[in-house]
């Protein structure tokens, strides 16, 4: 958050990661209409890159995208596997896996109205 100069996030998570035999955290976040990516080196906390890319805004946060979706599915989260959730110029796209199938959807960072979604087996 310093070094991206922001002061609040949404959406964090961090994975750990092997990059040419380098063990790395990557860490990925949203503050306000960007969305920010991080490569840190585990063994001394160097930023070995970063990337920075506007997304849009929303009025909803992620959560509420999600359990539109899942509503919308008539399934938990608790349910559901590698569930993911970006947004992309104001738009959310939520994607999990369920039962054999995946889903994909995309919700209105605005007003959470379902935009299109797909439900394909996996």
């Amino acid at each position: 958050m310093n070094h991206a100069g922001v002061t609040s996030v949404s959406n964090y998570t961090i994975k750990t990661d092997t990059e040419d035999g380098v063990k790395v955290y990557e860490l990925e976040f949203t503050s306000g209409s960007y969305e920010y990516e991080y490569t840190i080196r585990m063994s001394d906390g160097k930023i070995l890159d970063v990337d920075k890319e506007y997304v849009g805004t929303a009025t909803i946060s992620a959560e509420t995208a999600k359990a539109k979706a899942f509503a919308h599915a008539g399934i938990s989260e608790s349910q559901a596997t590698k569930v993911e959730v970006e947004l992309d110029k104001g738009v959310y796209e939520v994607s999990f896996k369920y039962n054999g199938y995946e889903y994909e959807y995309e919700i209105n960072g605005s007003d959470g109205s379902i935009i299109s979604y797909e439900k394909e087996k996996d």
